[in-house]
């Protein structure tokens, strides 16, 4: 099962890595974790940037020019999406590192 994360960023600088690498560090990896910058002023496309050079493998940013709002970013995110199974996330949340997998046990129930 294909999972991706889908985290809208705006103005995140200062905690968006503790986000994601609560997403890497979980039990069952993420297959892809999109983060859309929804055109932040604060220097968060620079920390996305370094996110995906770190983890080129299943970061994916994608860069709004203009603000249009966590539900359009979102949307836009699924729309850009490869994954079977989506799950949304703030980019100020943090995942307990056995959040896929007990979403997982769940459909399998």
């Amino acid at each position: 099962m294909y999972t991706s994360f889908i985290i809208p960023c705006y103005n995140c600088k200062k905690y968006i890595v503790t986000t994601v690498k609560s997403l890497i560090n979980q039990t069952i990896k993420p297959q892809e974790i999109i983060l859309i910058n929804d055109a932040s002023t604060d220097g968060t496309l620079e920390i996305l940037e370094q996110i995906k050079t770190e983890n080129p493998k299943i970061v994916k940013v994608i860069n709004l020019k203009e603000n249009k709002g966590p539900s359009y970013a979102r949307n836009y995110g699924v729309k850009n999406s490869a994954g079977d199974y989506i799950l949304f996330m703030d980019s100020d949340d943090v995942a307990e590192p056995v959040l896929i997998e007990k979403y997982l046990s769940r459909l399998d129930e």
